[in-house]
């Protein structure tokens, strides 16, 4: 498996760690997320996860795994590229979340719309590994 591929891999370990964390800080009962401060901190660690989701996109499409198994399995062309629309869409789920904070609506429609969000990048990811998974054992075998 090429360094690049493992990366990818690596990279989605962490984002789903990172991902776990903010499900379990926004999952808390509305009532727990009364002090101001518990929503501050949901508030920084849903921007800092959406920051690193950003900088994985970029390398994904840039230098991460994209680009080499189009040219390697063109078979699998049309799956990534629906994996790289998919990141157009949640970049807009991105923006809007960031833009949005508890102030601007009721604490449980705004901890239900993260986890939503949440859901999606999941989604994503795992769609992301079952390509590289086929790419490797394709490539490489099992």
């Amino acid at each position: 498996m090429t360094e690049k591929k493992r990366g990818v891999l690596s990279q989605h370990q962490e984002l789903d760690y990172e991902s776990d964390r903010l499900r379990l800080l926004t999952s808390a009962a509305p009532e727990a997320l009364e002090n101001g401060r518990a929503r501050q901190v949901i508030e920084r660690e849903l921007r800092s996860f959406i920051e690193k989701l950003r900088a994985h996109f970029r390398y994904e499409e840039k230098d991460g795994y994209m680009k080499g198994v189009k040219l390697d399995k063109p078979h699998l062309a049309e799956q990534v590229d629906r994996l790289r629309d998919d990141h157009e869409h949640m970049r807009g789920e991105m923006d809007a979340l960031e833009a949005a904070s508890f102030e601007d609506s009721n604490c449980r429609e705004f901890q239900d719309r993260i986890l939503r969000f949440l859901d999606h990048v999941r989604g994503h990811e795992q769609a992301e590994n079952e390509v590289l998974e086929r790419f490797i054992t394709e490539e490489y075998g099992r």
